[in-house]
């Protein structure tokens, strides 16, 4: 008779993975998984497959300036506030403002 012991022993042998290696793995992956789906959507159509193509690219050219240092500058993000356009500019300080004479109600007595 087996034991369930002799099967299935009391400590892993697996080696135990540190925090920073786990969430390395996973992201590994993650990240694998992702591109995996992404490649098997861009085969099937050329426009597409070169689109994801130049996106690689530039994530590529990317990173290795990233770690090499040397970051390309880049133009700031268009942020467009929430809310209604403004409609009038706004007037500099030297303008100044010019304030219309307010009418006068006539008085019936």
């Amino acid at each position: 008779m087996v034991t369930v012991q002799a099967v299935l022993p009391s400590k892993s042998q697996f080696p135990v993975l540190s925090q920073k290696e786990a969430t390395r793995t996973w992201r590994y992956g993650n990240l694998s998984g992702a591109s995996k789906s992404l490649v098997d959507m861009a085969s099937n159509n050329p426009e597409t497959y070169n689109m994801v193509q130049r996106e690689f690219e530039m994530i590529r050219r990317k990173l290795q300036a990233k770690i090499s240092g040397t970051e390309p500058v880049e133009d700031p993000m268009d942020v467009f506030p929430k809310g209604r356009f403004r409609t009038k500019r706004i007037k500099g300080a030297c303008e100044g403002s010019r304030k219309r004479p307010t009418k006068k109600l006539k008085t019936t007595a």
